[in-house]
């Protein structure tokens, strides 16, 4: 290892210290102005040459920190342009279908491929590793919701009825129009005693947002991961994004299939739903 890198690595733990530990350059000040008044008594050319070495010394831990800080801003702000890149490259040719199936007539095959691809976008942009991303639709009769995209680990969801407990949380939180989101299934049952009927089998946290337009629900799309805490606020933000544009392309795809005299799913007669709202296991 050369000196040049071995000095590049003691300057940035310097920096880091002096950063995260406030007190480190305020300490160094004054340990710098006890010595400069001490060597400075009776200057002497050798005195003074120390002095100058104490000050800069000292003064290394200020310099060091203000180097840290620049440079973690400007790894901050390359992070930031990435991330909107990822973004763009993500969401654009969803809207783009979107908006061509709202604009044209009905085209079965240009939906299907809009919901795998909100699916895929949803299991690769998110933060979590080994992500599930699935697009559930509710059926024509408004009795069933079914897998109709997905991508990522395991295979699909048995999907949701409304006769089953787990059935019946899932439909109540498509009409409650909130997104909901677990970061652990294990702590969701210890907290809410009845809250999971199921084992979660394959996945520990998850996040469930609702496709609809207004009051009409049309399913759900799910981001499941085998890690707790898997999903940060910024996937959640996502996948309620990614939903609200599925939303859309269902609205569109329900005026091609029944006229302009359909009038939704009639999501709004749930029985005995879960108190807490949460589709238990998928």
């Amino acid at each position: 290892m050369s000196f040049r890198v071995l000095g590049v690595m003691v300057f940035t733990w310097l920096g880091v210290v002096t950063d995260r530990r406030m007190w480190v350059a305020p300490v160094a000040g004054l340990a710098a102005s006890v010595a400069a008044a001490i060597l400075l008594d009776d200057p002497t050319l050798a005195r003074v040459i120390w002095a100058v070495i104490v000050l800069v010394l000292c003064a290394l831990p200020g310099i060091a920190a203000s180097w840290w800080r620049r440079k973690e801003e400007d790894q901050n702000g390359n992070a930031l342009v990435d991330a909107y890149q990822q973004l763009h490259e993500s969401l654009t040719p969803l809207a783009t279908a979107g908006a061509e199936l709202t604009q044209g007539g009905a085209d079965e095959a240009a939906f299907a491929m809009l919901c795998q691809h909100a699916a895929s976008s949803c299991a690769h942009f998110v933060s979590a590793d080994k992500v599930r991303a699935m697009v559930f639709a509710v059926d024509d009769g408004g009795e069933t919701m079914t897998c109709f995209a997905r991508d990522g680990r395991l295979g699909n969801s048995e999907g949701f009825d409304r006769i089953s407990r787990r059935g019946k949380a899932a439909f109540k939180s498509l009409e409650d129009g909130h997104r909901i989101s677990v970061t652990s299934i294990s702590d969701a049952k210890a907290a809410r005693r009845g809250a999971w009927s199921g084992t979660g089998e394959g996945y520990e946290a998850f996040i469930t947002s609702p496709i609809a337009v207004g009051a009409t629900g049309y399913g759900l799309l799910t981001v499941d991961a085998p890690d707790k805490h898997a999903f940060t606020s910024t996937d959640e933000v996502y996948v309620d994004l990614v939903a609200a544009m599925l939303g859309t392309a269902f609205a569109a795809r329900e005026r091609w299939a029944a006229g302009p005299e359909r009038t939704g799913h009639g999501q709004g007669d749930v029985e005995e739903a879960s108190s807490d709202g949460v589709p238990e296991d998928r």
